[in-house]
């Protein structure tokens, strides 16, 4: 018989970084929206900031692994203003997150937004689930 170490955080989405985005390139993204990630027993759950947005401006994807949310945040502008301060993000965004190939269940994936808040939810498959295991004699 042979052990294999257990890294139980191995599984947890961790944020994509891709070197890969060439500077210069429009759809590149300006601002990182902040993120929670939390493992539930059946699921893991992503809570997106996304304050002054409608569900209309994000998009959400999820393929091979990776969760992408991306979307444009516009700047509200009027002619004659003159900012002080701004600190409010805006334009285009997106982030990506890696989960490990067959422990969610692409299919069961599941998003709703309220009040500025993107909650993702991805179902674990049965195959990752905690298992009980009984004592026989």
């Amino acid at each position: 018989m042979t052990f294999v170490r257990y890294f139980p955080t191995a599984r947890i989405p961790r944020p994509h970084r891709s070197a890969e985005t060439p500077s210069g390139v429009e759809n590149a993204a300006t601002w990182r929206p902040r993120t929670d990630v939390i493992e539930r027993d059946d699921a893991y759950e992503l809570f997106v900031e996304l304050p002054g947005l409608s569900r209309e401006d994000v998009n959400i994807s999820f393929q091979d692994g990776a969760l992408t949310i991306s979307g444009n945040a516009e700047r509200d502008e009027q002619e004659g203003e003159r900012y002080y301060r701004r600190e409010r993000n805006h334009g285009v965004f997106s982030r990506t997150f890696r989960v490990q190939e067959h422990s969610v269940d692409p299919e069961s994936v599941a998003a709703s937004f309220a009040n500025g808040l993107l909650t993702v939810r991805l179902p674990k498959t049965a195959e990752v689930l905690p298992k009980q295991i009984e004592i026989t004699d």
